[in-house]
C-alpha cells in the first residue's frame, strides 16, 4: 500500500520492526533483542518481557543505601512490566516466573 506521496504508511514500525524481525525469522533465529525502551509498544507486538539488572557505583554511597536502592529499582520494574505484559497477554520472565 502506497499513500499518495509515495511513502509506505508506518515507515518508522517497518524498517526498525518488522522488516528485521521478518529477516531473522528467514534465517531461523527464535530470539531477537529490541532493547530497553518501548515497552508498550514491543509487548503489544508479541515480544516478551525478560528482567534486566544494571548496577552502577556511587562513590561515598554505603553498601547498604546501594542494596535499597538496588531493591526498589527491581520492586518498581517487576510492577511495570508485568502489568505491561498481563495487559496485553505476554508473559513477564520476572524473577519468580
Amino acid at each position: 500500500m502506497r499513500l499518495a506521496y509515495g511513502k509506505p504508511p508506518f515507515p518508522y514500525a517497518n524498517l526498525a520492526y518488522y522488516h528485521p524481525v521478518r529477516a531473522a525469522l528467514a534465517d531461523g533465529v527464535t530470539e531477537i533483542d529490541l532493547g530497553v525502551e518501548s515497552y508498550e509498544a514491543k509487548l503489544s507486538r508479541g515480544c516478551d518481557a525478560h528482567p534486566l539488572w544494571w548496577f552502577v557505583k556511587v562513590p561515598g554511597l554505603s553498601s547498604t543505601a546501594l542494596d535499597a536502592l538496588a531493591q526498589a529499582r527491581s520492586a518498581e520494574t517487576e510492577k511495570l512490566l508485568s502489568g505491561l505484559a498481563a495487559r496485553f497477554g505476554r508473559r513477564w520472565h520476572g524473577r519468580d516466573a
